[in-house]
């Protein structure tokens, strides 16, 4: 298994954010690193999580088991498992999880 990216133009992902299998990232998308504060560190993905276009995730914050996140979208906090969050501001907007989005032939509850 290995993380798709459909369209990897533009993907900024720090060395030190922990990519897990089986996600998608779209083109516009960023994984940075806060140096200071209570979210010091990078972001990290569970598996199957399915990040569209023009999102941003920086510092320490968990992107949980089938999590989807919307374009544009800035997560400055965790998103939990099966959400799915955009908007402005920025909120979780269905629990309809990233199913559709990737392939979860391998997910540990064989979904």
């Amino acid at each position: 298994m290995a993380l798709y990216n459909g369209h990897a133009r533009g993907i900024l992902v720090n060395d030190d954010a922990v990519k897990d299998p089986n996600s998608s990232l779209s083109s516009g998308v960023t994984f940075g690193e806060a140096s200071t504060g209570a979210r010091a560190g990078c972001p990290a993905t569970d598996c199957n999580v399915c990040v569209v276009s023009g999102a941003a995730i920086s510092g320490k914050n968990k992107l949980w088991s089938l999590a989807g996140v919307g374009a544009g979208f800035v997560a400055v906090e965790d998103i939990l498992e099966c959400d799915v969050v955009g908007g402005d501001p920025a909120k979780a907007i269905s629990r309809q999880s990233s199913i559709g989005c990737i392939n979860l032939s391998d997910h540990p509850r064989g979904l």
